[in-house]
């Protein structure tokens, strides 16, 4: 979409000679007026958009309405700021160029135009409203000054969800007990995910949720088993890479069973502010321990590390609603879940 627009006429400034980068952006001055005087015409701007789609690129054109266009400076910037948004590009017979308080910047190659082009490639997504400043001044000592600010907001482009990420238990992970909880990190612009899941390679799709989490059925011993998981939206869908473990060889290792840890259920409970979750291991093992409320939404990780031998403690300091939360550790890749009752 095109955006028509006359530039307004200055009233004379203060005598100074025609500097190279003053666009008016913040960060550098306007068009000095004793390069000519108070004569008729403007300049008009077509191809600048009301909305830019991000990375694309424009072609932005000046025409002169009276005398021909004697030189021009225009330079683009993030909102108000004097922060460089997207790239300025010469075309024709413009250019580039790079000075003092202007690293962004185009003027004319050639002086004395009817008409003079430039490109604008916009930057990427998610920058927000930019601003083009464009000085000029017409004729030789007749044309009047003319300075611009066009303002354009960014034309949210939909996207799909972030790839999936940080699988609990870690890829290649061994002696992993046949009682696990599969878990990956919050993926950004997600709504739902496709879990796979078996002992080929090409696992087959064993649920579809939103819960960053899937617990499958009790595993056999001393195999291999393979996963994925495929974050979706009403965009597209970015498939996870191919994650693998193995089980532990015999059940007398397995976790709990054989007294590797004794966990207690988080104290107080209910609470007000803050809840304790203790437990008392053999050796260093990886923990990790997340939050979900009580529709089984990821509010938080407290703790994703190495266990201390003998008596570790976490605090969490609940901030967000009263209500059911629960607590869900993963000690040495063994689930066990413990409810809380958050009361403010």
């Amino acid at each position: 979409m095109q955006l028509f627009l006359l530039l307004l006429i200055l009233s004379p400034l203060a005598a100074a000679p025609w500097t190279v980068g003053n666009s008016g952006a913040p960060g550098t001055q306007s068009c000095a007026s004793s390069c000519h005087g108070d004569g008729a015409g403007t300049v008009e701007v077509h191809g600048f958009p009301e909305s830019y789609y991000p990375d694309s690129v424009y072609l932005i054109q000046l025409t002169s309405t009276g005398p021909t266009i004697k030189n021009f400076n225009a330079s683009c910037r993030l909102g108000t700021t004097s922060l460089n948004a997207g790239v300025m590009l010469g075309y024709g017979m413009t250019a580039a160029y790079s000075v003092s308080n202007e690293t962004n910047g185009v003027h004319s190659l050639v002086l004395d135009q009817d008409t003079l082009e430039f490109q604008w490639i916009a930057p990427a997504h998610g920058t927000g409203e930019v601003r083009m400043y464009i000085a000029a001044h017409q004729g030789h000592d007749t044309g009047p000054n003319n300075d611009l600010m066009l303002i354009a907001g960014e034309v949210f482009v939909p996207q799909p969800p972030d790839t999936p990420r940080n699988p609990v238990p870690p890829n290649g992970a061994e002696n992993v007990n046949v009682i696990v909880t599969l878990h990956w990190d919050e993926t950004a612009r997600a709504d739902s995910f496709l879990v796979y899941f078996g002992t080929t390679t090409d696992p087959p799709l064993v649920s579809r949720q939103t819960q960053i989490y899937y617990e499958p059925p009790e595993l056999n011993l001393n195999s291999q088993y393979y996963w994925r998981v495929t974050a979706t939206n009403a965009q597209g869908e970015s498939m996870g890479p191919l994650w693998n473990f193995t089980t532990t060889a015999t059940s007398e290792s397995a976790g709990p069973f054989a007294g590797d840890f004794l966990l207690e259920p988080p104290f107080p409970n209910p609470f007000n502010g803050t809840t304790t979750l203790r437990m008392e291991l053999i050796g260093n093992v990886p923990i990790t321990i997340y939050i979900y409320d009580v529709r089984g939404r990821f509010v938080e990780t407290l703790y994703s590390g190495m266990s201390q031998h003998g008596r570790n403690e976490f605090l969490w300091h609940a901030d967000g609603p009263s209500g059911v939360y629960f607590i869900r550790a993963n000690i040495n890749h063994t689930p066990k879940i413990y409810k809380a009752l958050y009361l403010k």
